[in-house]
């Protein structure tokens, strides 16, 4: 049984890989997150294909069911705030 992340709690993301970019960037998508995400590129990365993105939490908004999220990638620091079913923890998956 899952529960809800905390602050400090290592998040994973699965994310879609929309294209490749130059310089080693990932343009990627989230299911939830309605914006594009630049993040670094694995080795052999394709469109179509799902990575997952790790990150910790930051804020846990319960009222409006949302974590926030800090994911480095593509040379800086993002802050997400996603819906809590789009998210596992990995400390609490199993």
């Amino acid at each position: 049984m899952s529960r809800v992340p905390k602050v400090g709690d290592e998040i994973t993301l699965t994310a879609t890989i929309l294209k490749v970019m130059e310089g080693g960037v990932l343009s990627v998508s989230l299911p939830s997150y309605n914006f594009p995400l630049a993040v670094d590129s694995p080795p052999k990365a394709k469109p179509g294909q799902k990575i997952e993105i790790r990150g910790f939490a930051t804020r846990v908004d319960k009222e409006d069911g949302k974590v926030t999220v800090r994911i480095n990638g593509g040379g800086r620091a993002r802050w997400m705030a996603i819906p809590s079913p789009a998210i596992r923890c990995p400390c609490c998956s199993e």
